[in-house]
């Protein structure tokens, strides 16, 4: 076989024809099966998740009381949860474990092979371009005592978020965070004060769908640092790909670094210094390039290949959101995907529990306003969603409340969307016509 090798440095580019042939070797923990006719990579990781047992259940006991008045008295982590916050979800603190280890290391397995496979949905029916071709690289990751050295899995509630028990993946100390019930945020007042986590004093409760999303992407980011790691080094995986802070504990996004626009995949490694994209699960992948470092990691035996290395390496979330005006109403503008003309006539839906609220429609400047009784800037922060349609476009469902990846956050666990004083920004995309 052939190929023709493009590296650029100092804006230069050079390309080169070169010669290879592959031998398949076994090694510690991923096999790759490459069919060049239907063109696609079949790569198989073996992981070695181990069970870090739960964090926030664990009732104590202790003598209280002087002399004849003693006793002994039992203190819960769910005791400390405020009352506002109880009031605020109505949900009851979790005592007993809603997911169990099994469940935690499928999710895990389940993320991996989510993010790290670049299929057609994915990259948007882009695929990956191997010399001018398209491949999809498909991931299956199971779990092995012998595999890919992987964090403990932690279930976690009723306790307060810090820096040390945020999910990481670094060499000396490994531990995934499944984060779910209640948490505690013990910078609440620094927060804006019309936010929920200033109202219910530091308390934010997440659902068992919203821990379940976040845990499989977060697994699959965390697992992803030491693929890095083995391939381009400390300071690449460190760096998250020169996005981020050099240290493991000082995990901020350099200031300017930005999520790609539009239908653009989102790197799973980058961090980005601006909110969290509305599609932000749609679009985040395994780069292109970190995923063709799996089918070197496999040990497939290619001639010229150190020479390719060569010239390949050669070459805290900030959160505005805390800063902007909340209302009591849902607005946005609606803007068409392909040229960002404004759409007017746009439906617009909110809906609760299945039930639509209300309906309004865009005005001429692609303007709509959702207003209701049941609204304050307490209530609106709570989850609903929005439905957009209109004749011609595909249809689009936004969660008004999305909750951040644990990786990302900063200061609100989760974000809001279409209920600010500045209005946020939705693009619909338009269906083809049948030929």
């Amino acid at each position: 076989m052939k190929a023709v090798i493009t590296a650029s440095k100092n804006g230069k580019e050079k390309s080169k024809e070169v010669e290879f042939s592959t031998r398949y070797s076994e090694v510690e923990w991923v096999d790759v099966k490459i069919d060049k006719n239907k063109k696609k990579i079949d790569t198989t990781l073996r992981v070695n998740l181990k069970d870090g047992g739960e964090e926030g259940l664990e009732c104590s006991s202790s003598l209280s009381g002087m002399r004849d008045e003693t006793r002994w008295l039992e203190t819960c982590p769910w005791e400390k949860i405020s009352q506002e916050a109880i009031n605020y979800f109505k949900k009851s603190p979790i005592k007993n474990r809603t997911r169990n280890w099994e469940e935690l290391k499928n999710m895990a397995l389940e993320g991996i092979n989510t993010y790290w496979s670049r299929t057609d949905k994915k990259t948007f029916y882009k695929g990956t371009d191997i010399h001018g071709e398209k491949w999809e690289i498909l991931v299956n990751a199971v779990q092995d005592d012998k595999g890919m050295v992987a964090p403990k899995i932690i279930y976690f509630t009723n306790k307060e978020n810090t820096t040390f028990n945020r999910s990481h993946n670094w060499e000396l100390h490994r531990e995934l965070y499944y984060k779910t019930g209640y948490t505690f945020y013990s910078d609440w007042k620094s927060y804006n004060k019309n936010t929920i986590v200033y109202l219910t004093k530091g308390w934010f409760y997440t659902d068992s769908k919203d821990s379940d999303l976040d845990f499989k992407e977060t697994a699959a980011h965390e697992i992803g640092h030491q693929l890095l790691l083995t391939y381009g080094g400390r300071s690449y995986s460190y760096t998250h790909k020169s996005t981020s802070e050099p240290t493991w504990i000082q995990q901020y996004p350099l200031p300017g670094t930005k999520y790609p626009k539009g239908n653009e995949e989102i790197d799973l490694m980058k961090y980005a210094d601006e909110q969290v994209p509305m599609d932000y699960h749609d679009r985040v992948v395994l780069s292109k390039e970190d995923s063709l470092s799996i089918v070197w990691l496999s040990k497939i035996e290619i001639l010229s290949l150190l020479f390719f290395l060569s010239l390949l390496l050669s070459c805290s979330t900030k959160n505005s959101e805390s800063e902007r005006e909340i209302v009591d109403y849902y607005s946005g503008i609606v803007l068409d995907k392909n040229n960002g003309v404004i759409l007017e006539n746009v439906s617009v839906k909110c809906s609760l529990n299945n039930k639509v609220i209300k309906s309004v429609l865009t005005d001429k400047n692609g303007y709509f306003k959702i207003s209701d009784s049941s609204l304050n800037i307490l209530t609106i922060q709570k989850p609903r969603k929005l439905i957009f349609s209109k004749s011609g476009y595909s249809s689009d469902t936004i969660n008004s409340a999305q909750l951040i990846p644990q990786y990302r956050q900063n200061k609100n666990p989760n974000i809001n969307y279409f209920i600010y004083k500045i209005p946020d920004t939705i693009y619909l995309q338009k269906v083809d016509k049948p030929k």
